[in-house]
């Protein structure tokens, strides 16, 4: 069950699932305890791998991100030997067509970068996304993770009642406001936005200030922010800064162009409530498919899609029998 060896011991199997972080190893914790035949392919570079410490997970509150990944693939490697794990990149999906079908009952085939070939009934990505930090603003991707945080709820309480600002775009961070303000009253909008007065009248009530000026450089110590460097001069005291930014869809290619998985408006895979996108045999869970990027969502996901792939492999072979 070492990784790499994953070819000399299988090729037909019942589930790829492709990324071993959080979503992807309750997909597994879920299909091993069902006995399906089940490898997880995993680069090694979780989308939270520049977070020092992960919050708000039941029994695991401000533990390593690594560190609670390496517990939950260590008890299926013990406990469940169905389910194998290959340290590796898929670089390729190929689904058989209806017209080739003719029934096929391992209708994907998965290439790695190493020379893996398996062919699987169904396919999991638990692929994430890649941050696009903003070349242009020093600073900002040594913070990221660590004091420029994304979520309220993943960072919010380490920072409650600190110097805190908001640098994103005004629908989002419209959104965000009344949950930072929640945590802090010392909250500094960065925003170059047009505010109209209902909404100036709003900030001005909650002690709400609005910083229009450009950023130039974040200024920190090893990751912890100091001050935000405007360019006009002006310098903001902070110790902790909100950012929205851009994400790239990791695995898009294979999802998109190979499989045909459609996209929602915001960029993410389209999956129903158990977890299957647009293609047969095909699931998404964790932060590919939702802006509510938390360990508790992806274990959630994780847990459903693998249910539901058990059930769907059940039914059909239970069918199969009479």
């Amino acid at each position: 069950r070492k990784a790499g060896i994953i070819h000399q011991i299988m090729k037909s199997v019942d589930c790829v699932i492709v990324g071993g972080s959080y979503g992807g190893l309750s997909a597994a914790l879920c299909l091993g305890r069902s006995l399906r035949q089940t490898v997880v392919i995993d680069e090694g570079l979780p989308c939270n791998r520049f977070t020092p410490h992960s919050q708000n997970f039941l029994t695991r509150d401000g533990f390593a991100p690594a560190e609670i990944a390496s517990i939950g693939k260590q008890q299926i490697i013990v406990k469940y030997k169905t389910v194998h794990f290959q340290k590796d990149r898929v670089v390729s999906i190929k689904k058989t067509t209806d017209a080739e079908k003719n029934d096929e009952i391992y209708p994907f085939q998965v290439q790695t970068a190493s020379g893996v070939n398996l062919e699987s009934k169904t396919l999991v990505f638990a692929t994430g996304v890649t941050d696009v930090f903003p070349k242009d603003i020093p600073g900002f991707e040594e913070c990221w993770g660590t004091t420029v945080i994304h979520c309220p709820y993943c960072h919010g309480y380490e920072f409650h009642s600190k110097p805190t600002a908001i640098f994103m775009a005004k629908e989002k961070m419209m959104h965000m406001l009344p949950l930072i303000r929640n945590l802090t009253s010392n909250v500094k909008i960065i925003s170059s936005d047009n505010f109209d007065e209902n909404e100036l009248a709003l900030f001005e009530k909650n002690g709400v200030q609005v910083m229009a000026s450009p950023v130039q450089e974040i200024q920190h110590e090893k990751g912890h922010i100091t001050t935000v460097l405007f360019k006009d001069g002006t310098r903001l005291p902070v110790k902790a800064m909100y950012a929205g930014i851009p994400f790239d869809l990791n695995a898009k290619n294979i999802l998109q162009d190979e499989l045909g998985c459609e996209l929602d408006d915001d960029g993410f895979v389209k999956v129903d409530g158990m977890q299957k996108t647009t293609v047969d045999g095909v699931y998404a869970v964790g932060d590919a498919t939702t802006m509510f990027r938390t360990v508790a969502n992806a274990v959630n996901g994780g847990n459903r899609a693998g249910a539901i792939i058990n059930m769907g492999l059940c039914d059909n072979e239970f069918a199969a029998r009479c």
